[in-house]
């Protein structure tokens, strides 16, 4: 079994995993059920964003987890 760490950091990313899967499958299907071109296109910029967002979110957090983000006290005051 995983220690509580790892089942913590393991179910945070197949969470992230599902919200990636939400707007690039679960949106794209809705897209093709409305016959409207306006709300088509708003689905499509929905799932654009929300593909590029989970991605950033998802690259951030494994960057935290090797621990060479800044913390709070490393990063320049300006």
């Amino acid at each position: 079994r995983l220690k509580s760490d790892a089942r913590s950091v393991f179910r945070t990313l197949t969470w992230m995993l599902a919200g990636l899967l939400f707007f690039g499958i679960g949106l794209d299907l809705l897209d093709r059920f409305v016959n409207s071109n306006i709300i088509q296109e708003m689905f499509k910029l929905a799932e654009d964003g929300g593909e590029m967002l989970a991605m950033s979110v998802i690259c951030w957090y494994v960057y935290a987890l090797t621990g060479q983000a800044p913390t709070k006290n490393e990063i320049p005051s300006t």
